[in-house]
């Protein structure tokens, strides 16, 4: 089982692995490239965005970053989760999805979004399951690294509203380590 625990830029060279080693398809999505020496640069620097890793058998099998919000929208934080794909299925994104919601919450976030192409069925299946729900269907709104136009779908969460259930199951106490 993998382990899930704060990025640190010592872990930079096995996230550029995991980045590179995605299929492309996978990869067109990113909103950061971490195959690139410049994005792992800067997360190197001090910033308000947490970031998470699942590590199996010293390789990244997993990301979430917990990007807060500023002005009007400072109470809510946009997460981005990412798993490889031959680790989906086992439960992992679920976990770092709960890993953010546990964070945020943690930091006085009230409700938390995230941002999801359209026809990624599992990914939107796995968000709801735990709490998100469909906010809005924005068409033709991404544009992948082939030129192809897709839908992207925004979920949103009430990140207080799920923290009472993610302390039953022990999710806050796993991240004091």
């Amino acid at each position: 089982m993998a382990e899930v625990r704060r990025y640190t830029p010592a872990g930079s060279e096995a996230m550029m692995r995991f980045a590179t080693s995605l299929p492309r398809e996978v990869r067109n999505f990113l909103k950061e490239d971490a195959s690139d020496p410049v994005v792992l640069d800067r997360w190197a620097q001090p910033s308000d965005i947490d970031r998470f890793v699942a590590i199996q058998d010293d390789n990244v099998v997993g990301y979430v970053a917990i990007h807060p919000l500023g002005g009007w929208s400072s109470h809510v934080s946009e997460i981005r989760v990412l798993v490889k794909p031959e680790a989906r299925g086992s439960g992992l994104g679920q976990r770092l999805v709960q890993t953010a919601i546990a964070v945020a919450v943690e930091e006085g976030k009230e409700r938390l979004v995230v941002e999801v192409v359209a026809d990624q069925e599992g990914t939107i299946g796995m968000l709801q399951a735990n709490g998100f729900v469909p906010e809005a269907l924005l068409t033709d709104h991404v544009r992948d690294r082939q030129g192809q136009l897709r839908d992207l779908m925004v979920l949103s969460c009430r990140a207080r509203e799920l923290a009472g259930d993610l302390e039953l199951l022990g999710v806050s106490e796993s991240l004091e380590e």
